[in-house]
């Protein structure tokens, strides 16, 4: 709860949060009644949307297939019961601008969500991620996230879980990284304000 009480404190706008920050993940689990896996957006506390990871990982320790099922009704919302609200494929459209959640493995895929999305006048891509350590993949994180904005402009931010072996969040803006938090750091909340004329401010991380 710390990190909504700091982004709250903050003024934040905007809050991007890793991938699993409230459910967690244990691999020794099986939750049989689990089949999407899901990113929401919420303001004061009413949920606008409900985005489900449509593209998901299957190698090193991202096994994912064993436990969820992938969204795959491309640029297709559903009303569920008798509350409503988006679910499945959708973006966050503002005053200003146009907002479309990805989540971890998405921005790795060859089919990321962002390339046609951009095409549709999203400017601002977020990940929520719980991207682990390895060797060198932190610098092809890096080209990822700057890749997304390098052709058609925009802002992509990220955030990657905290622990032992997760890496920092980081935002770009026209294929420049403009925020990037500290590597193996042993806080277990770091977090970034951003504040830019595109958006009054952003909190990430």
């Amino acid at each position: 709860m710390t990190r909504y009480r700091d982004s709250q404190v903050s003024g934040a706008k905007y809050r991007l949060g890793p991938e699993l920050e409230i459910t967690y993940l244990l691999y020794h689990f099986y939750e049989s009644d689990t089949l999407l896996l899901c990113a929401l957006s919420i303001t004061s506390r009413k949920i606008l949307l409900i985005r489900s990871k449509m593209l998901l990982a299957s190698y090193g320790n991202n096994q994912k297939f064993h436990w969820f099922s992938p969204w795959n009704k491309l640029r297709l919302v559903i009303n569920i019961e008798s509350d409503t609200v988006p679910f499945g494929d959708c973006v966050l459209s503002t005053k200003d601008t146009c907002i479309r959640r990805e989540v971890c493995a998405e921005l790795w895929n060859p089919r990321s969500p962002h390339v046609d999305m951009v095409l549709d006048s999203v400017e601002i891509f977020t990940n929520s991620s719980a991207s682990y350590h390895e060797l060198r993949k932190a610098d092809h994180r890096v080209n990822l996230v700057i890749s997304a904005t390098t052709k058609s402009g925009g802002i992509y931010m990220f955030a990657n879980q905290k622990g032992c072996d997760g890496d920092c969040a980081m935002v770009a803006i026209n294929e420049d990284i403009v925020a990037q938090g500290r590597k193996f750091s042993l806080d277990d909340l770091v977090w970034h304000p951003l504040t830019k004329t595109v958006i009054t401010r952003v909190l990430c991380g």
